[in-house]
């Protein structure tokens, strides 16, 4: 049972890299950092720039906590697994949100009704309603009612609050740069 749980909190762990890997490189990509970490491998045109840039901040952050002399599975990893849950779910209502956006601005395109309005309204409705579930229920998701725990889905909708400010202000203060944003998506 014990490489069980190892090898599946592993591949978890991969995947969460992997794809906090690509959003960093989406970023950068779209002139948001530091130009130099959108670099591919050469081979395997993965972002490995960014991957690098992403396990150095995991290590710091585990570090910090190994300091803190905090309880890895009983601490970290509920903590972790908590705010992960509620930042994916919190991210793909956002998606959901920015698809019937989308098609509200371009209704002209040949998208069926289920594309265009059914599936992703129902899609945010049901992920609306999962993450209502996990903030009711975190306790016992997470193995801890400590008040961090408690306190993890104020953090989110902070942070989610202040990326929704940052691109305003982007869009305020640098238009073209904010319009340049998602067009490398478009031209793959």
């Amino acid at each position: 049972m014990s490489v069980l749980l190892i090898t599946s909190l592993f591949a978890a762990t991969q995947a969460f890299h992997n794809t906090l890997s690509r959003y960093l490189f989406a970023i950068i990509r779209d002139g948001l950092l530091w130009s130099k970490m959108a670099k591919t491998h050469r081979t395997h045109q993965t972002p490995y720039i960014a991957s690098l840039v992403q396990g150095a901040f995991m290590l710091c952050a585990t570090a910090l906590l190994a300091l803190a002399q905090l309880d890895p599975m009983a601490n970290v990893f509920s903590w972790a697994s908590a705010l992960g849950s509620m930042s994916i779910l919190v991210l793909q209502f956002s998606v959901s949100l920015a698809v019937l956006a989308y098609f509200q601005r371009n209704p002209s395109l040949p998208v069926s009704r289920w594309s265009r309005l059914i599936a992703p309204a129902l899609s945010a409705f049901g992920t609306l309603a999962t993450l209502a579930l996990v903030v009711n229920n975190l306790d016992v998701l997470s193995g801890s009612s400590s008040p961090v725990v408690s306190s993890l889905p104020y953090l989110v909708l902070m942070v989610a609050f202040a990326g929704f400010m940052s691109a305003d202000f982007l869009r305020r203060l640098s238009p073209e740069r904010y319009s340049r944003i998602g067009q490398m998506v478009e031209t793959l």
